[in-house]
């Protein structure tokens, strides 16, 4: 599945930059845009139902924090002409995060947002642009997916991050 989210968002003009592991249980995919035209913003969309627009910051967790702020981190970082070249992950302990390595290269502005793999069954978009397209394409994704039977349980927008929740095997079958 991770494949497919990586060659789909590709397919919209979205590059891999990096991968790492915020927490012990869950890493997160860092993309980035070759245009900055495209912003994040919070909205809720009347076609579906299924997305809702939630408070803002008081209702985004830790780690979801945590994350934008190394995605905007990312951003700011390539704005002023210092690009990401590896993550390398030392240990997994509370005390030892991932170290970044970055190389010097000509500033370059574009949009960076993360793909956090939150839990067993949870997809979180953070800092991604507004637009069904990301929305379309992760559907698109899920519906070609045997391994959880095609099926979304939750979609919720938080301030800055898309929250989707897929079926688990072992789960009901949700819509």
């Amino acid at each position: 599945m991770i494949l497919e989210i990586i060659r789909a968002m590709a397919s919209e003009g979205y590059v891999l930059c990096m991968s790492t592991s915020i927490k012990d249980t869950t890493d997160s995919l860092f993309f980035r845009s070759a245009t900055a035209a495209d912003q994040p913003s919070c909205q809720r969309t009347r076609q579906s139902r299924r997305l809702l627009l939630r408070g803002g910051l008081r209702e985004l967790s830790l780690s979801l924090r945590t994350r934008l702020l190394i995605t905007l981190l990312l951003q700011e970082l390539r704005d002023k002409g210092w690009r990401l070249v590896q993550t390398i992950e030392l240990c997994r302990r509370l005390n030892d995060k991932s170290v970044f390595v970055f190389a010097r290269a000509q500033p370059e502005s574009s949009l960076h947002w993360c793909l956090s793999l939150h839990s067993k069954s949870v997809l979180r978009f953070v800092n991604a642009p507004s637009g069904m397209w990301l929305l379309d394409a992760l559907r698109l994704v899920i519906a070609g997916g045997n391994y959880i039977h095609g099926r979304i349980k939750t979609e919720r927008v938080f301030c800055a991050a898309y929250h989707h929740q897929v079926r688990d095997l072992r789960g009901p079958t949700l819509v």
